[in-house]
């Protein structure tokens, strides 16, 4: 046995101690480590995860699980994402029942959203990251009946691109708590593991099998000499496989029954197929952990004792593949099991967690000794800060991907716009944690404008996370007016997924933080009024007419005192809509008559208010036949009709001469409406020629054509425009089933008309 100088170095505390008994652990893509759920003293699962920085030495927590879940795998995909897969949940009962479910954790938002389900719950499995991309699950356990578990031969593979999961052949054998390494040429390697045969009882196997990713199949390999389970495996830089130790057979091995934790060690040769003994351990442990290091050697450390798992080992070894030695090195500080262990890439590993003790080596047993510390292997290196050139850089670089984002989203290009902004985050989120004070809002900023993308995208869900994380990191810092932006950007996000009710939360949120920076900065009150107008149309899309008509109302007098005429009349208009929906008609008109009155001003110094006082008389037109003043609402959409006209705005004057065709047939002016109706149908026929988006609108005037021709017993004329919407309305039923109830009306006015 040799000796080494190597040492190991604290590397912080977690968030939550912990116990790790699947791969909860990864290295992400920066080099930085995570840590996802694991079970507490009790065996619970949990649904934290955290970060450690090698660079500074120190822990951060980041989203929390959908699922807390304990034994599951860790994988970190091409993309920087990381998919967690299966596991338990929730306190330690049996059967242990399985989770079918996966959640991908996105490193821009630092969020989990839920992802395809597998077809079998399972916990003690493995994943194994393909050369495809694609991520490879096998085995594992679940439960059998009430009072039992089984083994799993089932296997599956989850395909990022689609997330989704489609099941592959099965493995030749079942097997929980077995290793999987991939071979230098691509195939998977799964070795030994435990067959359940009673409650919560099972044998240990020495069967081994190979996947190969071209085929998709599995065949059987050599086996191992001694069977074993919760063992390591590991591949040297040769393309062998070393695996040591683990639980003992539970059948006599050679006449011998073997109680205690295994010291063999076996090695595979990919070429040959076949196992060779190799040098022992000095000592027999289980539920250790090994990885190889960057200059070759095998570390080995922790573990228990089979026959009496009570205890962590400290003690720790490294193995020459070369000489095949193992030499004894610096302990850890504390002894441990059930723990992670990675290396990371400077060379050093990180070992994360685990048990200290449990059952009789506590004094009260049934609550374990979780251990919430993480120590590093490997020379002492004193936590180096970014230098201010990669501040430099990584802010120069976040901000080229924000505005390229901004470009594809301008050109509704969503979901480059998407990938831009979630490359932007990753370099933010990084000058976030070198310097939280100076640069956490740069980073919100870049996780709402991803939220907002998201939501174009239809992605509203993980839209709302990735600004709900903003939303908070504003908060650590106490950056108020940024909080509130972001809050009104997620109402904005919730609105569009159509969920009024989440958006009037979150908009209460942002006019409430505006109302208080306003109290002492009137400079805020500007911004207040907009909030609030924006809250009172989330108020009435969430049929809460009152409240919005009057948050809308104290919004107006902010504008008013301000002297801003402009927003001053857009509330109005927006007052105006939600009187209206709320049927209350004569304060509509009051308010719309206000906008209009403020927009004639301004239009007669500023032609570009123009467009907006035609649409305000438009739409007061059509207002004011609810109280009725008939007259007064044919004489206001006239006007709007008047200036679209001189502007030779096609599309919008077409919109006016439909909404005239109203007023007029309400008021049994029906030569007006025809003639409104007509005109408004030629011209998005004219429109349709040149762009066929316009199709729907002729559809629909042709519709109206034909329904006040019929109201003045014009009937030809009448059924020739309804067949006319009906042939348009089944050009577009071809494509887009929505439109069959629109045909089935005019199918319905030709039957009317006798067609």
């Amino acid at each position: 046995m040799q000796t080494s100088t190597a040492s190991w170095y604290p590397a912080g505390e977690l968030p939550v101690a912990r116990g790790l008994f699947g791969d909860e652990a990864a290295v992400l893509k920066d080099g930085r480590v995570m840590v996802v759920g694991g079970a507490d003293g009790r065996r619970t699962a949990l649904d934290d995860a955290a970060i450690y920085d090698p660079d500074t030495n120190q822990w951060s927590a980041t989203g929390g699980l959908v699922t807390a879940r304990r034994s599951h795998t860790t994988t970190v995909l091409p993309s920087g994402k990381v998919l967690v897969v299966g596991g338990e949940t929730g306190a330690l009962t049996f059967p242990f029942d399985g989770l079918a479910t996966a959640e991908l954790w996105d490193p821009a938002s630092e969020s989990w959203t839920e992802t395809g389900s597998l077809r079998d719950a399972r916990w003690g499995h493995t994943a194994t990251l393909l050369p495809n991309g694609t991520v490879l699950v096998a085995g594992g356990a679940g439960a059998r009946t009430s009072q039992s578990y089984r083994s799993l031969a089932s296997a599956e593979i989850f395909d990022p691109e689609t997330e989704k999961w489609t099941p592959t052949v099965d493995m030749v054998d079942q097997r929980t708590s077995h290793s999987a390494v991939q071979l230098a040429d691509g195939r998977v390697l799964v070795i030994g593991g435990f067959l359940a045969t009673e409650r919560g009882d099972g044998v240990t196997l020495s069967f081994c099998e190979l996947y190969d990713v071209r085929t998709g199949r599995w065949t059987p390999t050599g086996s191992l000499a001694v069977p074993r389970g919760s063992h390591t495996a590991t591949v040297l830089a040769d393309g062998s496989v070393l695996v040591t130790g683990g639980w003992p057979p539970k059948v006599p091995i050679d006449w011998n029954f073997q109680e205690y934790s295994l010291w063999s060690a076996e090695r595979f040769e990919p070429a040959t197929g076949l196992w060779s003994p190799d040098t022992n351990l000095p000592a027999g442990r289980a539920q250790h952990r090994a990885v190889r290091l960057k200059s070759g050697e095998v570390l080995l450390t922790g573990g228990t004792e089979a026959a009496n798992v009570v205890t962590g080992y400290p003690s720790t070894l490294l193995y020459d593949a070369r000489l095949r030695t193992w030499t004894q090195v610096a302990a850890m500080s504390t002894g441990r099991f059930g723990f992670g262990l990675l290396a990371l890439a400077d060379g050093r590993a990180l070992a994360i967690g685990g048990v200290e003790s449990s059952g009789s080596a506590l004094p009260v047993p049934g609550n374990d000794a979780m251990l919430v510390t993480a120590e590093t292997f490997g020379a002492y290196q004193e936590p180096q800060p970014p230098t201010q050139d990669e501040l430099d850089t990584w802010l120069r670089l976040g901000e080229e991907w924000s505005r390229m984002a901004a470009v594809h989203h301008t050109e509704k290009r969503e979901a480059d716009a998407v990938a831009a902004e979630q490359k932007a985050a990753v370099f933010f989120l990084r000058l976030r944690r070198a310097k939280p004070p100076t640069y956490t809002w740069r980073w919100a900023h870049s996780a709402v404008f991803l939220g907002v993308y998201l939501s174009y995208a239809g992605q509203h869900d993980k839209a709302a996370d990735s600004v709900i994380a903003a939303i908070e990191a504003c908060r650590e810092v106490g950056d108020r007016p940024r909080e509130a932006w972001a809050a009104g950007n997620l109402a904005a996000i919730r609105d569009r997924a159509g969920r009024p009710a989440a958006a009037v939360e979150a908009q209460r949120q942002a006019r409430t933080i505006y109302a208080d920076l306003a109290t002492g900065d009137p400079t805020y009150r500007g911004t207040l009024a907009r909030a609030e107008v924006f809250l009172g149309v989330y108020l009435a899309r969430a049929a809460q007419y009152d409240e919005a008509v009057a948050v809308t109302r104290h919004a107006i007098g902010l504008y008013q005192a301000l002297g801003d005429r402009d927003l001053t009349a857009w509330a109005n208009t927006n007052l105006a809509s939600h009187c209206a929906a709320a049927n209350r008609y004569q304060d509509a008109v009051v308010a719309q008559t206000e906008a209009r009155r403020i927009y004639r001003e301004l239009a007669a110094t500023d032609p570009k208010y123009r467009p907006i006082l035609a649409s305000t008389n438009v739409v007061l037109g059509g207002l004011l036949i609810h109280i009725p003043q008939y007259d007064e609402a044919i004489a206001a959409t006239q006007e709007g009709i008047d200036i679209y006209r001189s502007a030779a705005d096609r599309p919008q004057l077409a919109w006016a001469l439909g909404n005239l065709r109203t007023v007029a047939q309400a008021a049994t002016r029906l030569p007006e409406a025809i003639a409104a109706a007509q005109e408004s149908r030629d011209i998005y026929a004219e429109l349709t020629v040149a762009n066929p988006a316009y199709r729907p609108l002729t559809a629909d005037a042709a519709y109206r054509l034909g329904g006040v021709l019929k109201a003045a017993g014009q009937r030809p004329a009448a059924l020739s425009a309804a067949r006319e919407a009906v042939a348009l309305y089944e050009q577009l039923t071809a494509t887009d089933p929505t439109y069959s109830g629109h045909l089935t009306a005019a199918r319905n006015l030709v039957t009317e008309l006798g067609g």
